[in-house]
């Protein structure tokens, strides 16, 4: 099907069936793709190999306008949602908004047929008055809805050039209940609330990857990420992970997450608030060791001849268990004196001991300036800790540490009065011993 302008509809302008291709159509505009003539809704996707869009211009669909969401994305296998403008105009250049949201999964009420595999990838969702990709399990499907949903390589929240902010009018990209899927290579930027935003009611089919997205200039927070801790502790070795995004310039936290998440290898500087927060247990959650996991304290930072060492200790529960302790070094440290965690240097793994106690030494090749630390339990359920306090990094020169370490080694110990005094006339004596001589 290509080359459509679809507009007018009380109901979808189109519901897709397996094995059909959607390419170059106008769906929700007019002819011009610069003015909105709505549907109620753009697309009901449904069916097995369903490709909607493309990777070059001529198989672009401009899905706009339309009264309620641009798509929605039911039962199917395999769909491929591609390279098509989602909220904008045909140029990209302002919002057409849906008035919904940009793609949104739809109910699953008769838990038969399931969404499985979808790809959404190189699409600009941009402009919708709601979020820009809302996908939700109702709570009756748990267990029995298939995802693995991956959202790879889109533009949510700007121009197709990333060079200004066409806003989603909520989050980016809401997740509720998505795990085993990957959310990676995404640029998430301008929206009006949060970049990603994930709930959890349960789970356990495997892990939801947050990785290598750029989420930048975001009204809240980057990345918002809550739970129901009744439901979800027992399930706690797929809690979501964020690993490797470059989150910076939101107008919330960086992160703001449950202590039960694995964080690690972010790029996190420069947000409103925090770089990482945690919300606060709730009164009726029963007292775990989760609750006692302790920010790392960074002891001595040292840079001599272009090397960096960086000592520290890790006092916390459980104790006897594998933490990885990940390096950050900084130009300048967040306000609060925690963070920030502007560019990963390295990591080491410890254990601690039967108290919870653990020491790091971590050296690197490299000049070090201002340098945090986190800690994340890698050999139970990636619980995750609060940036350490940043510590500058002076720089010694080779010079300067031979120096300092001989005026260590070779100082006098203090003397008594006594002492002082059989010196002082010891001196004396020399003194007039070798007035004496001269003369």
């Amino acid at each position: 099907m290509r080359g459509f302008v679809l507009n007018s509809s009380r109901d979808a302008a189109i519901l897709s069936s397996s094995e059909v291709s959607i390419l170059g159509n106008y769906i929700g505009t007019d002819v011009s793709g610069m003015t909105a003539v709505p549907n109620r809704v753009g697309v009901v996707l449904v069916g097995n190999n369903v490709r909607l869009g493309g990777t070059t211009a001529a198989d672009r669909n401009v899905i706009s306008g339309n009264t309620e969401s641009g798509i929605e994305l039911g039962p199917s296998h395999d769909a491929v949602i591609s390279g098509n403008y989602i909220g904008t105009n045909a140029a990209g250049t302002s919002a057409l908004p849906n008035g919904r949201d940009g793609i949104e999964t739809t109910d699953f009420s008769s838990l038969i047929n399931l969404i499985e595999r979808p790809t959404i990838s190189g699409n600009v969702i941009s402009g919708n008055r709601v979020e820009g990709f809302l996908a939700t399990v109702p709570s009756t499907s748990l267990g029995l809805t298939p995802m693995n949903v991956h959202l790879t390589g889109n533009v949510i929240g700007l121009d197709p050039t990333r060079t200004f902010a066409i806003p989603n009018g909520s989050d980016g990209v809401f997740l509720a209940n998505y795990d085993d899927s990957v959310v990676s290579g995404n640029v998430i930027s301008g929206n009006g609330r949060h970049g990603i935003w994930v709930y959890y009611f349960d789970m356990g089919r495997g892990r939801l990857q947050l990785t290598g997205n750029t989420i930048v200039g975001n009204a809240q927070d980057g990345v918002h990420a809550t739970a129901d801790f009744l439901r979800t502790f027992y399930a706690a070795t797929t809690w979501p992970s964020v690993t490797e995004n470059d989150i910076h310039g939101n107008g919330g936290n960086g992160i703001t997450a449950d202590a039960l998440q694995q964080i690690r290898r972010n790029s996190i500087y420069a947000n409103g608030a925090l770089g990482i927060a945690t919300h606060p247990f709730p009164a009726n959650y029963s007292t775990t060791e989760n609750m006692a996991l302790r920010k790392p304290t960074i002891d001595e930072a040292r840079t001599a001849g272009g090397q960096s060492t960086v000592r520290g200790s890790l006092r916390t529960f459980p104790a006897e268990t594998t933490f990885a302790v990940d390096l950050f070094d900084n130009d300048v440290c967040d306000s609060s004196g925690f963070g920030e965690a502007h560019t990963y240097i390295a990591s080491q793994t410890v254990l601690t001991d039967a108290n919870g106690n653990a020491h790091f030494e971590i050296t690197v090749p490299q000049t070090l300036h201002l340098v945090t630390a986190i800690a994340t339990v890698t050999a139970h359920v990636d619980c995750m800790t609060l940036f350490s306090q940043s510590l500058p990094c002076p720089v010694y020169s080779s010079t300067s540490i031979s120096n300092c370490a001989l005026v260590a080694t070779s100082a006098l110990p203090a003397l008594s009065p006594l002492a002082l005094a059989i010196l002082a006339a010891l001196l004396a004596t020399i003194g007039v011993l070798t007035a004496a001589a001269r003369r």
